[in-house]
């Protein structure tokens, strides 16, 4: 069984579109691009969750791009949707939009329309009719639509395998109501309105591997019960209203045995880390491919859902700067907890995380020093500990990371000097501005006072030293002058006579 995909605009009739002779590889292709749009939902789409029946799961594999196997009532009402929305922004071919089928079933079992629809969702949406569907991708169509709570539907999301809602201004709560061994294995819902707490009933997606509620109004505590999910790999919880502590109730390790990616950034986190905070990150403990090098922007993480792949895109913030980056490579491992209220010492157990390539703390309370252990993350491009209140000096082994690309420590209060090893002499001086104890290059501030450091006084072993090199010079320029006076006599003698020197010699006798 195989999976093929069709494109989102069929200019004729399904029927014609299959039998036409003129059909070909380079009319499919000018079919499928799209640009983005606008879409406006209301709380309808959740109704779509209901219609989803738990049949064929595993029975779709990857699709094959450019040929069609969508049974034509599929076809059909996969047209009666498009024709719902207002598409006469979209470009007309992209062939990471549109939709997929099942090759023996003709079913549908995936669709992906990224900013390109405007318009209200119905409750007899042709949408609804796609009971196979199992992978659905409706992000980045905002604007200011119609409500979409969450919430006022008591179906859950226990059929799909992937679910991606991100910036669509959706609102209300993500519903509480998922089943036991639910298979889903993503779930973004990014970049909205939405309320509430995360749903407890999360516990039952066993198979969940990436979540992503960033930049939402989620108001609850620390997910520590989502530790028991053994494959979550990715926890995005940046920019909502979580409070409390981040360390667990008996003050041990996290416990989150496959996470590799945790960004709860710019929330009201408090508290400090326990010293084995992060000692059971099993996963992120692990270096694998060793020989990739820095990768950030080129690496790839791809579900692998029943041979059914399908990119995650994810949002990173590396290197100061905040990105969407559709290729992020799973073994590997970044964590951001800054812009919190996070207090006491940073763990030594951080040298754990072999895999780390992104380490952000900024923005925080963190007191103490800098753990030398951070000299055994070889794979950790980018360190950000500003503003903070670390004190004492920044550990040498920091300038032998052969990969760190970006470094910031500024507004602290650490001292010494700034260690001189490439990856460090090459930081801009604002990463260690705000340190009135440190000095050195790149700072102005010199180690020896603003002025050159002063010339060392010459020992006395160096002062007899001299004195000898001065007597053997004094030697050897009375040679030389001794050597040219010879000279000068026997030319004297072989220019001039010898009675004349005869002569003289007897005048100074008398």
């Amino acid at each position: 069984m195989q999976n093929y995909i069709i494109s989102l605009f069929i200019p004729i009739s399904p029927l014609k579109f299959l039998i036409s002779k003129q059909f070909s590889l380079v009319f499919l292709k000018k079919v499928f691009i799209m640009s983005q749009s606008l879409m406006r939902l209301n709380f309808l789409l959740l109704l779509l969750l209901s219609c989803v029946s738990p049949s064929s799961f595993y029975t779709f594999k990857k699709p094959v791009v450019g040929l069609v196997a969508c049974g034509p009532q599929q076809i059909q009402a996969f047209t009666q949707f498009k024709n719902e929305f207002d598409t006469h922004a979209c470009n007309h071919s992209d062939s990471l939009n549109g939709v997929w089928c099942d090759n023996s079933t003709g079913a549908v079992t995936k669709i992906r329309l990224r900013g390109c629809l405007s318009g209200t969702l119905k409750s007899n949406s042709s949408l609804f009719q796609f009971h196979q569907l199992r992978a659905l991708d409706l992000s980045d169509n905002k604007s200011s639509l119609n409500v979409l709570d969450l919430s006022s539907n008591s179906s859950c999301m226990s059929n799909f395998l992937i679910l991606r809602l991100r910036k669509n201004n959706l609102e209300g709560s993500i519903p509480d109501k998922c089943d036991a061994n639910a298979p889903l294995q993503s779930l973004d819902v990014g970049y909205n309105r939405l309320t509430g707490k995360l749903p407890r009933s999360l516990l039952n997606c066993s198979a969940l591997q990436f979540l992503s509620v960033d930049h939402n109004k989620i108001e609850d505590t620390f997910p520590f019960s989502l530790k028991a999910l053994p494959k979550l790999q990715i926890l995005i919880l940046r920019s909502n209203k979580f409070y409390g502590s981040i360390s667990p109730p008996n003050n041990g390790p996290l416990g989150f045995p496959e996470l590799r990616i945790l960004e709860i950034a710019d929330n009201n986190f408090t508290g400090s880390l326990s010293p084995d905070f992060f000692v059971n990150w099993k996963a992120s403990s692990l270096t694998m491919n060793e020989d990739l090098g820095p990768y950030m922007s080129y690496a790839t993480l791809v579900y692998m859902t029943y041979r059914f792949s399908y990119q995650q895109p994810m949002d990173l913030h590396y290197k100061g700067l905040s990105m969407e980056d559709e290729r992020v490579f799973a073994s590997y491992a970044t964590i951001d907890f800054s812009g919190n209220r996070l207090e006491g010492e940073i763990p030594e157990s951080i040298g754990l995380l072999k895999a780390l390539i992104a380490l952000n703390l900024s923005n925080n309370a963190f007191t103490g020093h800098i753990p030398l252990s951070l000299a055994n993350l070889r794979k950790l491009e980018s360190l950000d500990l500003s503003s903070n209140q670390l004190s004492g000096t920044i550990p040498n082994g920091l300038g032998n990371l052969s990969f760190l690309a970006d470094m910031n420590v500024s507004h602290n209060q650490l001292n010494g000097e700034i260690p001189q090893g490439t990856q460090i002499t090459g930081q801009p001086k604002s990463s260690f501005e705000r340190n009135a104890g440190l000095c050195g290059f790149p700072l102005e501030e010199s180690c020896f006072g603003t002025n050159a450091p002063p010339t060392q006084q010459p020992t006395e072993e160096e002062d007899d030293e001299e004195e000898q090199v001065w007597n053997w010079k004094g030697v050897a320029i009375g040679y030389g002058i001794g050597m040219l006076l010879g000279l000068a006599i026997e030319q004297i003698i072989a220019l001039y006579k010898p009675e004349w020197l005869i002569c003289l010699m007897k005048c100074g006798h008398r």
